[in-house]
């Protein structure tokens, strides 16, 4: 974790210019969601992301692999921080019949002098009827990420996070993100297991299609035999329905099917 630290502080201390604010950049991940996160779904890639919401709105979603999962968050600006506050709930069906909920906070800011966004994201288990329930990762009751985010220009993002540094199982990421255009991002992003000493590169780009937002990307990891990450190629789509509703939908992203809806408020 020393090493995390000394790299984020690396960060902070370099020269920046002016962060982007592009809000279709941000609809989406871009890769594995490091250097580019999603702005609804932030919590689950870099939590220094939750800085992209300028508005406040609430977040369903419901993810399927092995077990099904549902949740619902609301992610507010308040002065120059951006808080999050959800539940979570997995009910496990390919191996046997238990349930799991969790409770989750996120709390984000930009030190614009800097111009680099720093968020935290922590989860604690309250409810669970199988302790065989994966979770997030090997979180087993609660645990913390940390991310931060720096704009060395308008187009560039450079990121670092770190996931579960309250479990004693320490993955930590970085990545680079650059903007062509608006709503044309190119990314990639690594990703280390120091316990199981597993790795995954990611390479995406997030641009769209008909007016749709798209993303693709390709994971490929070297190491371990398990690892939180997904691998192969992910895809994701945002549809705008109108009013600022907004529908996500993630194939091998955050879970093997992720399906959200963004509601402004």
């Amino acid at each position: 974790m020393k090493h995390f630290f000394i790299l984020a502080l690396g960060l902070v201390c370099a020269s920046a210019a002016l962060a982007d604010d592009d809000e279709a950049a941000h609809v989406l991940a871009t890769a594995a969601g490091i250097a580019s996160p999603g702005a609804a779904t932030a919590a689950y890639e870099n939590p220094a992301g939750l800085t992209y919401n300028k508005v406040a709105r609430v977040h369903a979603n419901f993810v399927a692999e092995t077990s099904v999962g549902y949740g619902g968050e609301i992610l507010a600006p308040v002065d120059r921080f951006v808080v999050e506050a959800g539940l979570r709930g997995q009910n496990l069906y390919k191996y046997s019949p238990g349930n799991i909920s969790l409770l989750d906070w996120g709390l984000a800011t930009t030190l614009e002098t800097l111009n680099v966004a720093i968020g935290i994201e922590g989860s604690k288990v309250v409810r669970e009827v199988n302790s065989a329930i994966p979770t997030n990762g090997t979180c087993t009751s609660w645990c913390l990420d940390a991310g931060a985010i720096l704009y060395p220009s308008a187009n560039t993002r450079f990121a670092l996070n770190a996931i579960e540094i309250t479990d004693n199982h320490y993955y930590y990421g970085g990545g680079v993100a650059f903007n062509f255009d608006t709503d044309f991002v190119g990314a990639i992003d690594y990703f280390y297991d120091t316990t199981d000493s597993w790795s995954v590169v990611t390479p995406g780009l997030n641009f769209p299609i008909f007016g749709i937002q798209t993303s693709i990307s390709y994971s490929a990891k070297t190491g371990g035999a398990s690892g939180i990450l997904r691998e192969g190629v992910s895809v994701g789509t945002a549809w705008p329905l109108g009013d600022g509703l907004l529908l996500l939908f993630y194939i091998n992203h955050i879970a093997q099917y992720y399906a959200g809806l963004t509601i402004p408020l």
